[in-house]
């Protein structure tokens, strides 16, 4: 257990799902555990939930708070900064987990402040997402070391330089997305062959789940798994050639290539 004092401002998915995390796993004593946002609502929610303090305006939270977790939408980022900007200080360590905003950004209102910049994905929500991380000009080891300890209660962590981050948000930030498009389309297919919505949906979820628990489990590649499925001149190898023929494989690549570029877009 964790004993400092934590703030999360913003309790939408990403802010109610880490707070969550942290009580489920006990990682903070829930007293040290403080909660904000704007919308009264989502507050209310996520307190009942988890029993957690609920303190606000954000900079009354900052003030208590050790570790504060800014996970507000970005368009409200530049006013919480600002609100909070006087508040912080350098001794409070600053975690954000909004897209596209780097860590020289949050520093250019926050002065000399650690800041650790996180992308998490939308697996966060079952506890197993992956969050890459990255660290500001002012954090030091102990404070990667305490936001990979925070973010491992919710998945699994990797630490990259800043300047990945787009590739990281391209390939596993949106890369939820990709699985879910590939497994509604399988769903369909099914369907298309048959097979009824509830016995399509439910080998879709069953093969994806256990494909993705050979990978994480085994020692074998994705590559040579696929060989293993594939018998020459079987079902697989049809399917396999169908896909290549259709350049299936330089879509995908693409397409996270051009999330990449978009990534780069909205940054800031």
């Amino acid at each position: 257990m964790i004993n400092k004092k934590i703030g999360i401002i913003g309790c939408g998915n990403m802010g109610g799902t880490i707070a969550k995390g942290l009580i489920r796993n006990k990682l903070f004593n829930k007293q040290n555990v403080m909660i904000c946002d704007k919308d009264k609502k989502k507050l209310a929610q996520v307190r009942k939930e988890i029993r957690v303090k609920s303190i606000c305006p954000s900079n009354e939270l900052v003030k208590k708070a050790d570790i504060i977790i800014l996970a507000v939408k970005p368009k409200d980022f530049n006013r919480i900064l600002q609100k909070i900007s006087k508040t912080v200080g350098t001794r409070k360590l600053v975690i954000s987990v909004a897209a596209g905003i780097s860590t020289s950004h949050i520093e250019y209102y926050l002065g000399h402040t650690p800041v650790v910049r996180v992308m998490p994905n939308l697996a966060v929500i079952v506890s197993t997402g992956m969050s890459a991380i990255c660290k500001g000009r002012f954090a030091r080891k102990q404070h990667l070391a305490l936001t990979e300890k925070v973010f491992r209660s919710i998945g699994k962590t990797v630490v990259v330089p800043e300047p990945l981050m787009n590739a990281v948000t391209a390939v596993s930030g949106s890369g939820p997305a990709y699985i879910f498009e590939v497994m509604a389309d399988m769903i369909k297919a099914a369907m298309k062959a048959g097979l009824s919505k509830d016995v399509s949906e439910e080998l879709v979820k069953q093969t994806v789940f256990g494909s993705a628990k050979m990978v994480i489990e085994g020692k074998d590649t994705p590559a040579v798994l696929r060989d293993r499925v594939t018998s020459p001149g079987g079902t697989t190898e049809a399917a396999l050639k169908h896909m290549k023929q259709h350049h299936f494989s330089a879509v995908l690549i693409e397409a996270i290539q051009k999330a990449k570029r978009r990534a780069k877009e909205l940054g800031r």
